[in-house]
């Protein structure tokens, strides 16, 4: 029994990771060129506004709300595509809302995921059907066959015809002599039918613009639309899968539970009198005192204001990379130290035992070649974690001093790659909590044979076979030293 409840829940949960995917892909982000005067008091009411808007994206997947005064008087409209479920969409907004904020201080922008989307600006833009901004995505494969064409001009006026009297949105597909091309056009849910239909029509101008192209989309003030010769449209396909499969967990969990209570009654009693017969010694285990971490925060907290001018505004060309978990840029703080700053993609009411747990474990790893954590930041909207900035340079064979403008010596280069090795090695062995890299590229340096036996003894070879029990995994980036 357990062992099914366990297939069918790794099955749900892959379907929902696979439409995350998907879902949170980024189409376009495009901020307006204007700037406000008090760049704060914007970001106090975008705050506002989400908190308006969160639980309303919950329940109708479509909300908009406005703050302060004018002329910067703040207006937000957000809505998901009507096939995301309440959860689906919440992720959405939240991912969304994220990206929306790097806009300010300009008076706002638009951006497009191909799940939801959300604009804002300091004036009330809600019925724009059509605007300057609008813009087309082409995709770069072609298909030059006549019955393309063919099936794409029979399909367009159809989506035009049929989304405008089916709440804005439709899914669509038509077929040809073995071509076949998938559609979606989705109306704002502020428009009325008038309003959508001729918003779509001018979406259908604008992909038309994208052929012989194999996909397009057309990114429109009050519309979105899409066509492609791949089936994007699958995931809708495994909602009634998903369905099934939760309906007949919870027949099973149903069940189960009566025979559950019956077991947890029997253990209970038996714990009850385990205690009674072994008095409770002291417990000598290292559980995350978070209590404590919260009160050390305070110690080394960032004002949002020294991150953002030591990021630039957190500009795109200061940004190291991105993950799962948030975005990390490059800065430097009014001392001249260098610091890596990680934005986290969870907001500051979230702020959690994943950002204690980091912190945790990142302290006890004092190392000369490891990323120590400085401090944090936690806002109503963002939260952040500082880092000592190490600068990471490729190790393989033709490595390059972009400074001296020449190749480094092979003594040089033995440093660095003996530096990244000790670092891994303590990550490895020597630090108090086992630690290893999230992104072990260590293992694949192309490095000289001459140097493969001392790598080797440094545990990089081991770094794949070793025992993981009570492993930590983190983020954390090995460098050399020069």
């Amino acid at each position: 029994m357990a062992a099914l409840l366990i297939i069918f829940l790794l099955i749900t949960f892959s379907i929902r990771s696979c439409r995350a995917g998907n879902q949170l892909e980024l189409v376009s982000r495009s901020c307006e060129t204007a700037t406000v005067t008090s760049k704060d008091d914007y970001l106090k009411n975008y705050a506002l506004i989400l908190q308006h808007m969160e639980p309303e994206m919950f329940r109708n997947k479509f909300a908009l709300h406005e703050a302060g005064k004018p002329p910067e008087k703040l207006h937000v409209l957000s809505q998901c595509t009507s096939e995301l479920s309440s959860v689906e969409c919440a992720h959405c907004f939240a991912r969304i809302s994220k990206i929306l904020q790097a806009c300010f201080p300009t008076t706002g922008g638009r951006v497009y995921l191909n799940g939801c989307f959300i604009r804002a600006n300091n004036y009330s833009f809600y019925k724009e059907v059509t605007s300057d901004a609008d813009c087309k995505k082409c995709g770069v494969d072609v298909e030059t066959s006549h019955d393309f064409k063919l099936v794409f001009k029979k399909m367009m006026p159809k989506m035009v015809h049929k989304a405008p009297n089916n709440e804005g949105f439709v899914l669509f597909k038509e077929s040809s002599n073995g071509t076949t091309v998938y559609g979606m056009a989705q109306c704002w849910k502020i428009l009325n039918k008038n309003m959508c239909s001729s918003c779509l029509s001018n979406a259908v101008d604008l992909v038309y613009r994208c052929l012989p192209a194999k996909e397009g989309r057309a990114l429109k003030a009050g519309c979105y639309l899409r066509y492609s010769t791949s089936d994007f449209t699958h995931f809708t396909n495994v909602t009634a899968v998903e369905y099934a499969i939760i309906s007949f967990l919870i027949y099973v969990l149903v069940t189960a539970t009566v025979c559950s209570l019956a077991v947890a009654v029997g253990m209970r009693v038996g714990k009850m009198a385990y205690k009674q017969m072994n008095p409770p010694r002291e417990w000598k285990g290292k559980e995350v005192d978070f209590a404590a971490l919260d009160q050390a925060m305070k110690f080394m907290q960032f004002e949002f204001s020294t991150l953002e001018k030591a990021t630039g505004s957190f500009n795109e060309a200061n940004k190291l990379g991105s993950g799962g978990y948030g975005e990390i840029f490059k800065g430097a703080l009014p001392d001249g130290r260098e610091i890596a700053v990680k934005r986290l993609f969870v907001n500051g009411r979230s702020r959690s035992r994943e950002i204690y747990s980091e912190l945790e474990i990142i302290s006890k790893a004092q190392h000369k070649n490891l990323v120590r954590c400085l401090g944090g930041c936690f806002t109503i909207i963002d939260n952040f974690l500082v880092y000592e900035y190490l600068a990471n340079k490729s190790l393989d064979c033709i490595l390059f001093d972009p400074e001296k403008k020449k190749e480094l010596d092979w003594a040089r280069r033995h440093r660095i790659i003996m530096g990244t090795a000790q670092g891994l090695e303590y990550l490895h062995q020597g630090c108090e909590v086992r630690v290893i890299h999230r992104d072990i590229k260590a293992s694949n340096i192309l490095l000289d044979h001459r140097f493969r036996p001392k790598i080797a003894d440094f545990g990089l070879a081991r770094l794949c076979s070793h025992d993981t029990d009570k492993i930590h995994l983190v983020n954390n980036t090995v460098a050399g030293t020069l």
